[in-house]
């Protein structure tokens, strides 16, 4: 096979300066030598050339191992052409591995400067300049581009070859690679042919000036350039530099150009040797003197990405003990320089500046704070320049303070240990102290990224060891008065006295006991006791100096155990609750106590202790009581716990779940006769998800949790007659509404037993309630008129008596219907504009243009109710003021309970609508229906194909009427109705369940589904039937059609519409019985093409069903899928049709 090859070079180094007039042309021809060097992984061959590395991973997709998206590239000598040299011109050669021959104008050229032996491996990438790597289009530039060679000539040249096999090499596998094709040299070598002039060299060098900066910082980069006269294409360039004043001059390695860049650490000078290769002669420029700038000058400034929370409120180190507000620059000690919540640069204030002595074992304290809500993460570190260079990136100059972790609270201190090592430089220096509140986010001693944050500059001293003599001082220690059991708690303890030689050595005791022993690895000032204590325990620490200077005992620390009822899980034992409130709660309150606490905000978690009158609670022993709660919001739940049995944890048992409705809660419990009596924890916790049992310790982030202390009183065994207390309840209730009947003032104490009774209202015959054995009692529902009593018993032989009775009476079922909910309702014209219902005798609702009613509930059950027979369905219809996505749905109160129950829902689907044009509807009266007069619903929502009759929605209105249902006196008694286009005509199915001699049916026709006109009528025959009749002469579209169905006395009643539509090229496809329940009939009324289809969807496009069609029909067996709206799609070679399913 031959393959071409066209050739494409990249440039690098882009060619500038055009030839001069008159100046002769010199061409050579130069062959690739395998320089060398390598292009990332490719290696140069024996004959010059390398294959490109990069493209390892590119691959074609053959499944065998050989790949052939690659490219060859070739590498030339270029040094025989002189310095000085301008290329106008270059031509490539080579030849593939059959022997073709390939020439091409070189238009790009990827070219490499400088000597060999810096030109070699990486360095070829790097040379580049643009940064581009190989392949890359900036190496693309349009044209012929000249540039003149420099005074070190141009010694390499790579060139691109193509991006074909053919070019020599064949990658096998993954990763070798193996040169293919090319013979010894130089029969296929590739040849470079270059046209090049000679003109603009210099003479002579008259004058040479270098510049750069006069002072710079260390380890900042110093920019030198230098300048020669006259102007010429053939210098050379050599930097040299010298200590400062020293006139010590010395090359700079690879310092060959007219500029040069390079970073310094003392004051030096710089000159630049400027030499004319063409007469050798030279110059040598003016000195540039660079200093070095005060490395208290040098220090980056500091950086957060974020302000306004988490800031140092307080360092102390040495004297330093500065206290800061937040996003404050004047502290305790002094005033900052900087800006609040940023940086705080303290080291020109009259903050004290403190001694650190080499070598020596220094104390560190930072208070940090989230200045607003509880951080759930912080992290600190402190950087000291011990070496005084202006940088704090030298190993060692870092102190981690606070290694990231979740102090859940607003305040949290910080202490660290750090030993300043013995080579420090003497003298002040600079500290910083920076706080982040992201895990990384202190990524330099110069910034913080992504987080919350602030810095604080501190100016220190070092100062030189000593060793310690005398009697040291052990200064004041402290620590926590109380943990609780297990928790990890820190000790520390000053000490004036510094020096080396200085031990410290922390011991402890049995509380009171004075039994004192040393506690292993606790020799520094801070001691962290891990693992916590289960008893009271003594502390102290022992501070002594080696060097014979006897020691000093510090005061002793006394830690307690904190009481159970203030250790359960929480912030007390390490767990992270919540660390911010979306939504809180705004009170807690139990009558009959005294606690009642508001708050108007929270950190996330609060504990109310010490107690106060309003945040707690008494609570006696088998006495009820009752928690109620209000939050911020609504839509949120709240849980309670109490530990009843002291053991120091929120058992599941022991949860009390709150109802919650809109912004309350309530809920009614009773302290067990087995309740640990004494002081006890509660906790109330609220969140958007129901709380379970199990979940007292859960963490859940945000939202709230409220613990408080109850105190459990002690009750006493009842004897004699108990008293009953008093039944308290509703007066009136409706169906199916849960109400609670209470007790109170009864005898409380061991015995005694409650239970409830009910009688039918007025007739005295009690029967106990089941379950029903608590003083609070919720009752589920009731249908009728009921009495309550409660029963109070003394078990220990004391009797028992009856409360009082509570009648309860049941309200009717008008005073009990729910109000439809809606967030918004019809003001931004959701409504119900305009109603219809046609009704038998002449009855109807036409309620046109009624537009939106105050709180979206439009009441029209005042007016003359419309009359529907059992067993017949009837036609309606809707329009809204809004044009799109309402949709209605229709309930009538059947059982007069003042509930709207699912099975009361008349509309057999729901009906979208929208805009002026009604929507014909239909409801179905089922022909067991109570007979009388009824409520009816008719409710849109907007956006909802599923609703109930109550539920909260966002838009839409309801409107309510008061129908009547009849007994059908009708003897017909229709089965069902369908129609279907069929070519050019319409066809009528329907049939009878029965029939008597004197019937008849009216056939009406409608375009628009309002307004209707005979177009025939149909005897009927006296006995249930099937009928057919045929439209000849259809509307072109829609057609809706209904059955006036007439008994021999004259009265009627209307079918319900039906519609089918002509269209103009005949091809139809219908679906019958729809709704369907078990088998579908598919028809196909027209020409039908090749490979046709119906499909089965729901209504997010999933396919349920796949049937073919064959002779016109098909027959989809429906058993088995889920009621609902289904889309049926009908698929040929010619046609597509979609008809929506509706399965019962």
């Amino acid at each position: 096979m031959r393959t071409e090859f066209y050739l494409k070079l990249f440039a690098v180094l882009s060619l500038f300066l055009l030839p001069l007039a008159g100046n002769s042309q010199t061409t050579v021809s130069v062959y690739a030598d395998g320089a060398p060097g390598s292009f990332n992984t490719g290696s140069v061959s024996v004959n010059g050339l390398k294959l490109d590395g990069n493209l390892d991973s590119i691959s074609i997709g053959n499944p065998s191992p050989y790949f052939t998206q690659f490219r060859g590239w070739a590498s030339f000598d270029l040094s025989t052409i002189p310095v000085g040299a301008t290329i106008t011109a270059a031509t490539l050669y080579f030849t593939t591995y059959n022997g073709t021959t390939s020439s091409g104008a070189i238009n790009n050229i990827s070219g490499f400067v400088g000597s060999p032996s810096a030109m070699t491996g990486v360095n070829l990438f790097n040379a580049i300049g643009s940064g581009a790597t190989i392949n890359s289009s900036a190496w693309t530039a349009s044209g012929l581009q000249t540039q003149p060679l420099n005074a070190s000539g141009v010694t390499l040249l790579q060139t691109n070859l193509g991006s074909s096999v053919n070019v020599g090499f064949m990658r096998v596998g993954y990763l070798a690679y193996y040169i293919y094709g090319y013979p010894a040299p130089p029969a296929s070598q590739p040849r470079l042919d270059i046209t090049y002039t000679v003109s603009n060299l210099c003479s002579a060098v008259n004058s040479v000036t270098a510049s750069g900066p006069a002072a710079v910082c260390n380890g900042t980069v110093i920019n030198l350039s230098s300048a020669a006269t006259p102007a010429s294409a053939n210098y050379t360039f050599q930097w040299e530099s010298s200590p400062a004043g020293a006139s010590a001059w010395a090359n700079i390695a690879g310092a060959t150009n007219s500029t040069l860049t390079l970073t310094q650490t003392d004051p030096t000078d710089y000159r630049v040797v400027v030499t004319c290769p063409t007469s050798s002669s030279s110059g040598v420029s003016n000195t540039v003197a660079v200093a070095q700038t005060n490395f208290n000058s040098c220090y980056c400034p500091a950086t957060v990405s974020y302000t306004l929370n988490d800031d140092i409120t307080n360092v102390a180190l040495g004297s330093i003990n500065n206290t800061t507000a937040c996003a404050s620059l004047t502290g305790t000690q002094g005033t900052a320089a900087g800006f609040p919540d940023i940086i705080s640069d303290f080291t020109t204030s009259a903050v004290p500046v403190p001694s650190l002595m080499q070598g020596v074992s220094h104390q560190l304290s930072v208070t940090m704070n989230s200045c607003g809500a509880v951080s759930t993460t912080r992290e600190c570190k402190a950087y000291i320049d011990y070496d005084q260079n202006g940088l704090f990136t030298d190993p060692g100059e870092e102190i981690v303070v606070y290694a990231h972790g979740n102090p859940n609270s607003t305040t949290h201190t910080a202490t660290v240990n750090f030993t300043v090592p013995a080579t420090a430089n003497l003298g002040n220096t600079r500290m910083r102290v920076l706080l982040g509140q992201a895990l990384g986010s202190i990524t330099s001693p110069c910034s913080v990224l992504n987080s919350y944050g602030e810095a604080e500059d501190y100016t220190v001293e070092i100062v030189p060891t000593v060793a310690c003599s005398g009697n040291p001082t052990a200064g004041p220690a402290t620590g926590p008065a109380l943990v609780c059991p297990g928790n990890t708690f820190n000790l520390s303890v000053s000490v004036p006295t510094v020096g080396t030689g200085i031990t410290i050595q922390w011991e402890s005791s049995p509380a009171g006991a004075g039994a004192w022993a040393a506690l292993s690895g606790a020799t520094t000032a801070s001691y962290t006791v891990a693992g916590g204590i289960t008893a009271q325990t003594d502390y102290r620490a022992v501070v002594s100096c080696v060097n014979g200077g006897g020691q000093d005992i510090s005061n002793i620390v006394t830690v307690d155990m904190n009481p159970f009822y203030l250790c359960y899980c929480g912030p007390a034992t390490g767990v992270q609750l919540n660390n911010f409130a979306i939504n809180y709660l705004t009170n807690v309150n139990i009558p009959a106590t005294t606690l009642n606490n508001t708050t108007t905000s929270t950190t996330g978690y609060t504990l109310y202790w010490p107690n106060t009158a309003s945040t707690t609670a008494s609570l006696v022993q088998g006495q009820q009581y009752t928690i109620n709660t209000t939050h911020a919001f609504s839509g949120y739940y709240t849980g309670a716990w109490i530990d009843f049995d002291g053991n120091g944890m929120f058992d599941a048992t022991e949860f009390i779940s709150v109802t919650s409705t809109g912004t309350a809660g309530s809920v009614t419990f009773t302290v067990p006769l087995t309740a640990t009596p004494g002081l006890t924890g509660m906790r109330l916790r609220h969140y958007y998800l129901q709380y379970t049992s199990g979940q007292a310790c859960t963490p859940s982030l945000d939202y709230e949790t409220e613990d408080y202390v109850v105190d459990i009183v002690a009750t006493t065994a009842c004897t004699g007659m108990p008293s009953p207390g008093t039944a308290s309840g509703p007066a009136a209730i409706c169906s199916a509404i849960p109400f609670n009947l209470n007790l109170t003032g009864y005898t409380i104490g061991l015995g005694i037993s409650v239970q409830w009774e009910s009688s039918p209202a007025g007739m005295n015959s009690w029967g106990a309630i089941s379950g029903a054995t608590n003083g609070f009692y919720t009752v589920p529902s009731q249908t009728s008129a009921t009495d309550y009593r409660a029963v109070v018993t003394c078990s220990n032989g004391g009797g028992q008596d009856f409360s009082n009775v509570v009648p309860v009476a049941q309200n009717p079922a008008n005073q009990c219907y729910c109000p439809p909910q809606y967030s918004t309702g019809c003001t931004s014209l959701d409504d119900i504009n305009s109603f219809t219902l046609t009704g038998s005798n002449t009855t109807e609702f036409n309620d046109v243009n009624t537009g939106c009613v105050p709180g979206a509930y439009d009441d029209r059950t005042a007016q003359t109710p419309v009359d529907l027979f059992t067993g017949m369905t009837y036609n309606g219809t809707v329009n809204s003021n809004y044009p799109t996505n309402q949709n209605l749905r229709i309930w009538i109160d059947f059982g007069d309970d003042g509930v709207f129950d699912p099975a009361d829902e008349v509309t057999p689907q729901n009906y979208a609508f929208g805009g002026a044009i009604p929507v014909t509807y239909a409801i179905d009266i089922p022909a067991t229906a109570p007979l009388g007069t009824h409520r009816m619903r008719a409710r849109d929502v907007y956006g909802n194909a599923v609703f109930d009759a109550c539920s909260l929605f966002s838009f839409g209105e309801v409107h309510d009427y008061t129908v009547s249902i009849l007994s059908n006196p009708l003897a017909i008694k229709l089965d069902n109705i369908r129609a279907v286009n069929v070519g050019s005509r319409n066809r009528l199915d329907w049939n009878t369940a029965s029939e008597q001699s004197g019937d008849y049916f009216e056939l009406e026709r409608s375009t628009d589904g309002r307004i209707f006109s005979k177009i025939s009528t149909v005897d009927a025959r006296g006995q249930a039937y099937s009928y057919t009749y045929w439209d000849e002469n259809p509307f072109t579209g829609a057609n809706h059609y209904r059955l006036k169905m007439f008994d021999a006395a004259g009265s009627f009643t209307y079918s319900k519409v039906v519609q089918a539509t002509l269209r103009s090229g005949g091809f139809v496809v219908e679906a019958f019985p729809n709704p369907v329940n078990q088998v579908l009939t598919v028809t196909i009324f027209g020409s039908q093409g090749e490979n046709a289809t119906i499909s089965i969807m729901d209504l997010t496009g999933k396919l349920i069903k796949l049937e073919h069609v064959a002779g016109g029909k098909a027959e989809v067996n429906m058993n088995g899928i889920a009621p609902g709206t289904y889309l049926l799609k009908y698929v040929d070679s010619e046609h597509s049709q979609s008809l929506k399913i509706n399965k019962q």
